[in-house]
């Protein structure tokens, strides 16, 4: 079982829809997140807990820590590897309208954690699985920052986290096959 974001990543282009893999990107980015700050080793953690939303309906999060059965931070991870730039304006959306439902609700939250891991170059396939070229991720993240838009909606209870890695050896790969393991570079 995956303990670590390295871990994870290596075979994060495996079972890309699987609930296991979803059920290992949790924990791996908990434990990340114990690994980064101490102080939240004090709550009690439950996984896809679903809580109420700011739009009169529920909200399931990825992670919800609680302080006396109080949910005190959430954790919503994401975790990107390939097509990724056509899809980056819409992620913003996804995480503006996350922090919406979630700061403008009846709850005590105090936190928000956006943890996204993320190449640093990402290949695009075919349906087939070919790549047809290398989409430079960071320079395309630079272009769909919403830090400030994030920090206004939020109130400033949003925090977010990107995990930058590189894919070794990405120009000689041609086949989504080649990516079903490697060793990545943690950047930063």
């Amino acid at each position: 079982m995956t303990t670590t974001l390295t871990e994870f990543i290596s075979t994060s282009f495996q079972n890309v829809r699987s609930r296991e893999r979803t059920d290992q990107l949790h924990k791996a980015v908990l434990f990340f997140l114990y690994d980064q700050r101490d102080a939240l080793l004090k709550y009690d953690v439950q996984f896809e807990y679903t809580m109420p939303d700011s739009y009169n309906g529920t909200f399931t999060v990825d992670i919800a820590l609680l302080q006396d059965g109080v949910v005190k931070k959430v954790v919503l991870c994401k975790a990107l590897n390939s097509n990724i730039n056509k899809n980056l304006k819409n992620l913003a959306n996804t995480t503006v309208g996350e922090t919406v439902r979630i700061v403008h609700a009846d709850n005590e939250v105090d936190e928000i954690i956006f943890v996204t891991t993320a190449p640093e170059k990402a290949p695009v396939f075919t349906k087939d699985g070919v790549v047809t070229r290398i989409d430079d991720v960071l320079s395309a993240k630079k272009r769909t920052n919403i830090t400030n838009v994030i920090k206004q909606v939020s109130n400033g209870k949003a925090t977010l986290i990107d995990v930058w890695y590189q894919i070794p050896n990405i120009q000689s790969c041609d086949h989504r096959d080649q990516f079903q393991h490697f060793n990545p570079v943690m950047v930063g």
